[in-house]
């Protein structure tokens, strides 16, 4: 289960490997749903479904879905290890092609590859 303090450490752990915060949101009465969107080539984002309790890594495709922008899943945590923010941003990393080391101590990134 993850809650709000989970939201935020993303928040930071992503500005600390040096990403750019495009968009993010909190929503309490969607079960404590989240996600946050950073500026990547496409834009990818890490999601929280609080209702379903999972954890997944999105990015924007250029299809439309009902007149919205369509993404697709790229990652989703398979494991309770994996259910954990520090994984879901190493792995964005992974896909973003940003250095392991830009998330200093934050995360032990090699051991989890």
């Amino acid at each position: 289960m993850m809650g709000k303090v989970d939201f935020k450490h993303t928040r930071e752990l992503l500005v600390a490997a040096g990403l750019e915060i495009e968009k993010s949101r909190y929503d309490w009465e969607a079960f404590g749903s989240w996600y946050v969107t950073v500026r990547t080539a496409p834009l990818r984002r890490i999601v929280w479904d609080g209702k379903e309790g999972w954890l997944f890594i999105e990015e924007l495709t250029n299809r439309l879905f009902e007149g919205f922008p369509d993404w697709d899943t790229i990652w989703k945590a398979q494991t309770s290890d994996d259910q954990r923010v520090e994984r879901a941003v190493a792995k964005l990393c992974e896909f973003s092609g940003v250095a392991w080391d830009r998330l200093g101590s934050a995360a032990n990134l090699e051991s989890e590859s």
